[in-house]
């Protein structure tokens, strides 16, 4: 959709009946119910990938295989938790021209986009086809003099290079991965809502517990995430509206005076990877806990993790 300036894209529960994997037999994406068990791992999981990218050292590293090179390793730094299963919302954008359309969790916590490319050498089943990029006239590869490239060492620990181009990968505390050739296309949100030479990452070793997505979509702060490289049209600004299991919602980017009146801002916490807001004080049941402002202090809460 397009609203005044506002690009929309609809936003649906990867579980409940709007999903596009809804009623996939045996996809661990269908429409079955999470069970108790499941959600507070879930929570857990992103509890601890959100404070490992916080801290500004990873804590432990793994060893994966360079795609392009099988006898080669590289080390990349693994932070704990952050299974990629644990993104409960899909929205659907499209890649390339022609644009080959996706079902992408989107997080937060995350800024690399990335897809499964072809070719593939180890991918996981998603619903429809990989991207390819031979049938994309627009598609390019990042070199490794590119600043992208530099931003992607820095987002995935990987500094390396095939003969084509600048490599990136991520591994994950559960031992998922995505490594694969930094890129460049189009990148389509809504039908008027395009943002050419998006870069993003082809991945070709994708291995985990991703369910049936193609992929990632990544809204964090840093210069590689979907709202900084679309600054200039969207004025850094995005919103979101969480369904229900069995209704739709929206990811909107771009402001929206109409809904400011009623709507209640403070302020982000500077020079951070993360969306940290100020925390004051906690309440149970009307009840202030008592709790010193101090325990709260994200500086704090760095050093301990």
């Amino acid at each position: 959709l397009r609203e005044q300036g506002r690009g929309v894209l609809k936003l649906v529960h990867r579980h409940g009946p709007c999903s596009p994997f809804s009623g996939n037999p045996g996809s661990a994406a269908n429409g079955s119910q999470l069970t108790l068990t499941e959600i507070v791992q879930q929570d857990q999981s992103r509890v601890e990938w959100i404070h490992s990218r916080a801290s500004s050292s990873p804590s432990y590293n793994k060893q994966v295989q360079d795609p392009f090179q099988t006898q080669a390793t590289t080390t990349l730094p693994a932070r704990p938790g952050a299974s990629l299963s644990t993104g409960n919302y899909i929205v659907t954008v499209g890649l390339g021209t022609p644009k080959q359309a996706f079902n992408l969790a989107f997080d937060t916590g995350s800024d690399l986009t990335w897809v499964q490319c072809e070719p593939c050498i180890s991918c996981y089943p998603q619903q429809g086809p990989r991207f390819n990029p031979a049938f994309s006239s627009t598609y390019q590869r990042v070199s490794c003099t590119a600043p992208e490239c530099a931003a992607a060492k820095l987002e995935s620990g990987l500094n390396q290079c095939s003969a084509s181009g600048c490599l990136y990968g991520i591994v994950y505390g559960d031992n998922s991965i995505t490594v694969g050739q930094l890129s460049r296309d189009k990148l389509t949100l809504t039908g008027s809502d395009v943002l050419p030479g998006f870069t993003f990452g082809c991945g070709q070793k994708n291995q985990g517990i991703f369910g049936m997505v193609g992929g990632l979509l990544g809204l964090g702060r840093t210069q590689l995430s979907v709202v900084s490289q679309a600054r200039n049209k969207y004025g850094g600004v995005f919103s979101y509206c969480l369904p229900t299991s069995n209704s739709v919602g929206h990811l909107t980017f771009g402001p929206d005076p109409s809904s400011f009146s009623s709507t209640r801002f403070t302020p982000l916490l500077p020079n951070s990877k993360l969306y940290v807001v100020p925390l004051t004080g906690m309440s149970v049941g009307g009840r202030l806990l008592p709790l010193s402002p101090a325990s709260f202090s994200f500086r704090l809460w760095k050093r301990r993790h």
